[in-house]
């Protein structure tokens, strides 16, 4: 796994889906496991998805805070 400090700085998300079968497969999860995996699409093609720990143990649950009130960005 490369690690970075630059991107994905100065990208732009353009949207925010669950993670295809192919891409929880890449990190050794479970669709009927991992249901509330996301995927955030970045301007240039690239994708973004929370884990549990660097491990890959699990998908991590996405979560936003805005003007107070605390957002699910899965549902």
């Amino acid at each position: 796994m490369k690690e970075t400090d630059e991107w994905p700085i100065g990208r732009r998300i353009v949207a925010i889906r669950p993670l295809h079968e192919s891409e929880l497969e890449a990190c050794g999860w479970d669709a009927w496991q991992d249901e509330a995996a996301v995927c955030i699409l970045l301007d240039d093609g690239s994708k973004l998805w929370p884990s549990a720990d660097p491990e890959l143990n699990q998908s991590g649950w996405m979560l936003g805070w805005k003007k107070g009130e605390l957002y699910d960005l899965y549902r």
